[in-house]
C-alpha cells in the first residue's frame, strides 16, 4: 500500500512539475524580435525595448525584424516598406510615405498590397511548370509579366491623358504619376520603368532556377539570361510597347498609349551585337558578362507579336494570317493550325489568343470564344454587340478586354473563365508559426503523463498478481 501510495504522489509531483514549467515557459517576457514584430504589425513608430541591448544589437535586431514582418514578399526577396534607426536607445521607425497619413501607419492598405502583390507575383509565376526548358521558363515568365504591366513614363507622359491605366489596379491621374520604378510598382500598381521590369523579371527567374544577371546603360536597366551555357539579353520592358497613334498594334482605336494583350519579342533572347543592331550603347552588365557570339537559333517566338501560352509541351499563339491559332514546339519550324473559320464571319479576324487550363480563349472584334484545344465544344463569353472588342487579356484567371462603344467611347469589363481550376497558391512556408512551441510541449506533456500511467498500472497488476499467490 505505501509502494502504491509513493507511486501516486510520483505521479502527482510529475503533474505539477510540468504544469508549473509551462507557466515559467508562458510567461516568459517576449524577445525583442517579438516586440518588434508587434510594433511592426501595429504600425508603431517609436519602439522602447525591453532589457538591455547596445545600439549595434538594437539596429541589427530592427532590421532583421523589418525584413521579416514590414516587407513585401516577392518570392525569395523581402522588399521593406520600413526603415529603423536608433535614438537614445529607442528604436525609431519610419514607413513608405504612401502608407502614413496624418501621422498614422495605414496597417490596412499595408496588407491589401500585401495581398495583391503576392497573388500578381504568384499569377505570373504560376505559367512555369516542371517540364520546361530554361528557355521555356524564361519565355514565359517574359509573356506574362508583360501582360501584367504596362510602361508609363512619368516625364513623357501627360498623366491627364493617362488617367486610364490598363493595369491590374487603375489608379486616378494624381496617383498615376506616383507610380514606383520598382518590382513593387509591376506587382502592386501594374506599371513601372525599365528598373521595375527588370528587378521584376529577375526575380522570377531566381525563384525558378534560371540563372540571370541585370544589365544597363546610361537610359535604362535589362537583363541577360543564361540559356545553354551563355548568355542572351531580354528586355521586357522595350518588349511592352507604347503606342502614340492612338491605336492599338492591330490596328483598332485605342483610348491610351498601352495595349494590353499586346507582347513583343523584338528584344527576347538576343547577343550583344543583335543589341547595339537595335540601338543599344555603352552597355554593361553585372561582372562584365559578354553574350553568347552567335544568335540563340531559330524559334517559334522571333517576328512574333502574339502572347505565347504554354500547355502540356506545346506552344500557341494567335496566326493573324490563318484566322486560328498556331501550336507547335519551340523550334518547329512548320506549325499546326486550330482553325475557327466556321465560327467568324467573313471579315471577323482573331486578335488575341490564350490557352489557360487546357482551354483555348479567342478575342476578336465581336466576340470572345472558347473552346477545347482540338477546336471542338465551341462557346461564346462575350458580345461586343453594336460596340466593337478591342484588346483582352487574362489576369489571376480572369479575363479582361475593352470594349469601343457606338458613340466611340471605351470600357473596360472583365469575364470568368470556363473552368477555373486553378488552386490558390499556399501560404509561405515561413508563416508566422507563433506558438507552436506550445503545442510540441504539450504533446510532449501527454506523452509523459502516459508513460507514469503505463508504469503504476503496470505496478498494480504486479501487485495483485502477488497477493492472488
Amino acid at each position: 500500500m505505501k509502494r502504491m501510495k509513493m507511486i501516486i504522489s510520483l505521479l502527482i509531483a510529475a503533474v505539477m512539475t510540468l504544469v508549473g514549467s509551462y507557466d515559467v515557459l508562458a510567461a516568459e517576457e517576449p524577445s525583442l524580435d517579438d516586440e518588434l514584430k508587434t510594433a511592426l504589425q501595429s504600425g508603431l513608430t517609436k519602439i522602447i525595448p525591453t532589457g538591455n541591448h547596445t545600439e549595434s544589437e538594437l539596429q541589427t535586431a530592427a532590421d532583421q525584424a523589418i525584413n521579416r514582418y514590414a516587407a513585401f514578399q516577392l518570392g525569395k526577396t523581402p522588399i521593406p516598406y520600413a526603415s529603423a534607426h536608433i535614438r537614445q536607445g529607442q528604436i525609431i521607425m519610419e514607413y513608405d510615405e504612401r502608407y502614413v497619413s496624418d501621422e498614422k501607419v495605414d496597417i490596412d492598405r499595408i496588407r491589401s498590397d500585401q495581398q495583391k502583390i503576392e497573388a500578381h507575383y504568384q499569377d505570373v509565376l504560376s505559367v512555369v511548370v516542371s517540364d520546361m526548358s530554361d528557355l521555356e521558363k524564361a519565355l514565359a515568365l517574359h509573356d506574362k509579366l508583360i501582360l501584367l504591366t504596362d510602361f508609363y513614363d512619368k516625364e513623357n507622359i501627360n498623366p491627364d491623358e493617362a488617367a486610364m491605366i490598363d493595369g491590374p489596379v487603375k489608379p486616378d491621374s494624381s496617383i498615376a504619376v506616383d507610380y514606383e520604378d520598382s518590382a513593387v510598382g509591376v506587382f502592386r500598381d501594374g506599371y513601372s520603368g525599365s528598373q521595375g521590369y527588370a528587378d521584376a523579371y529577375r526575380m522570377l527567374l531566381d525563384d525558378v532556377g534560371v540563372e540571370n544577371v541585370q544589365v544597363k546603360n546610361e537610359t535604362r536597366v535589362w537583363n541577360m539570361v543564361k540559356i545553354n551555357e551563355a548568355y542572351y539579353h531580354v528586355d521586357c520592358c522595350h518588349d511592352d510597347p507604347t503606342f502614340t497613334n492612338n491605336m492599338t498594334y492591330m490596328g483598332d482605336n485605342n483610348a491610351d498609349y498601352w495595349d494590353i494583350g499586346n507582347v513583343s519579342h523584338t528584344y527576347f533572347m538576343k547577343t550583344d551585337t543583335e543589341m547595339q543592331n537595335l540601338g543599344y550603347s555603352d552597355i554593361e552588365s553585372e561582372d562584365n558578362i559578354s553574350s553568347a557570339l552567335t544568335d540563340i537559333g531559330v524559334y517559334l517566338f522571333f517576328g512574333n507579336n502574339s502572347y505565347l501560352s504554354y500547355d502540356n509541351g506545346l506552344w500557341y499563339y494567335t496566326d493573324y494570317n490563318r484566322r486560328g491559332v498556331a501550336y507547335g514546339k519551340l523550334t518547329d519550324t512548320q506549325m499546326n493550325t486550330i482553325s475557327l473559320e466556321d465560327q467568324l464571319d467573313e471579315n471577323e479576324l482573331i486578335k488575341y489568343s490564350f490557352v489557360i487550363h487546357s482551354q483555348l480563349y479567342v478575342m476578336t472584334n465581336q466576340h470572345i470564344l472558347t473552346c477545347h484545344l482540338d477546336g471542338t465544344s465551341v462557346k461564346e463569353l462575350v458580345s461586343a454587340g453594336n460596340g466593337r472588342l478591342t484588346e483582352m487579356r487574362v489576369v489571376q484567371n480572369t479575363i479582361e478586354y475593352i470594349i469601343e462603344k457606338s458613340d466611340k467611347t471605351f470600357i473596360t469589363e472583365t469575364t470568368a473563365l470556363v473552368s477555373d481550376t486553378q488552386s490558390v497558391p499556399a501560404d509561405n512556408a515561413s508563416a508566422d508559426n507563433n506558438g507552436s512551441w506550445r503545442i510540441v510541449w504539450l504533446i510532449l506533456s501527454l506523452l509523459f503523463i502516459a508513460v507514469i500511467v503505463l508504469v503504476v498500472v503496470y505496478f498494480i497488476r504486479r501487485r495483485k498478481k502477488l497477493e492472488a499467490k
